[in-house]
């Protein structure tokens, strides 16, 4: 349908680098269903480097898109990870 076409190009629709960075962000937390480790989502925008991506992020997060929490260590209690999920679109 029209309403389908025009979500899916404002998805896709930047006016600067730092929104297009911003939008690539939230599509590949959408892509892993919601919710991505920092490893994953690092995986997933691998063409920005890493001042880039914590920009990106950082605004994110400032505009209530995503929220960031830590994972649970393993078994034997190691190092947490970071996660980020999508608050609203």
């Amino acid at each position: 349908s029209v309403d389908f076409m025009i979500n899916m190009v404002n998805e896709h629709l930047a006016d600067s680098q730092h929104e297009k960075d911003c939008n690539d962000i939230i599509q590949a937390i959408k892509r892993k269903g919601g919710s991505v480790s920092k490893t994953d989502l690092c995986r997933s925008t691998q063409r920005m480097d890493t001042k880039q991506r914590d920009a990106a992020i950082l605004s994110l997060i400032n505009q209530d898109k995503i929220m960031v929490d830590a994972e649970q260590g393993g078994k034997g209690g190691g190092r947490r990870g970071i996660i980020y999920s999508i608050l609203k679109d």
